[in-house]
This record gives structure tokens, sequence and C-alpha cells, in this order.
């Protein structure tokens, strides 16, 4: 029941919300909702193998609810544990091309 739930949070206080792409059947009717209850989507984002595959879904649904924020939410497929300094430049890389992406989506 994601309108039930987003009924409460507003009904308890919450003004801003962070979550992965959209609650509900879509990011038009989820907006909708969240302006009906006077909530801002500030956030969210996805973990980086789904941002590194369909990051424009991801800023096409962001920019349709008004946030300002795409989030990585874990950069590794694994544990991330053990990594080399080499595994953080490219990660580092990858992510600053992606942000790159994100910003030319006014995020």
């Amino acid at each position: 029941d994601w309108v039930g739930t987003l009924e409460r949070v507003a009904a308890i206080g919450y003004r801003e919300l962070e979550f992965p792409g959209h609650l509900g059947p879509s990011a038009v009717e989820c907006r909708r909702v969240l302006d009906r209850l006077n909530l801002v989507a500030l956030a969210g984002g996805d973990v980086y193998k789904r941002l590194d595959e369909r990051l424009d879904d991801v800023i096409a649904d962001a920019q349709t609810l008004g946030k300002r924020y795409v989030c990585c939410y874990w950069p590794w497929l694994d544990g991330g544990t053990n990594k080399t300094p080499d595994d953080w430049r490219r990660l580092g890389d990858t992510m600053n091309a992606l942000g790159r992406r994100v910003a030319k989506g006014g995020l």
C-alpha cells in the first residue's frame, strides 16, 4: 500500500524523502501523490550496476519526481573487500562519468 504508506509518512510530519526509483505504477503517478501530500522526493538512486546499465531511466524518473540528487547506494557487485588502489581509481573514474551525465540532467 504505497499510497497509504506515504499518507502515514506525511501525517507524522516528514516532508522530504529519499527512495530509489519511484513508488507505485509510474513516476508520474508517484509525483501526483507526493504533491497531494506536500511531500518532496529529494533524492534517490540505485546500486552501481543498475546506474551503469540504466542511468537514463534513473535520471528521467528523478526529473519527473522533482529529485535534486541521484545516489549510488553500493558501488561493488561483491562484498567490497580487498580492493586495490587501482580498483578505487577505476570506480572513481566511472562514478565521475556517471556524475557528469547526472549533472547534464540537471541533478
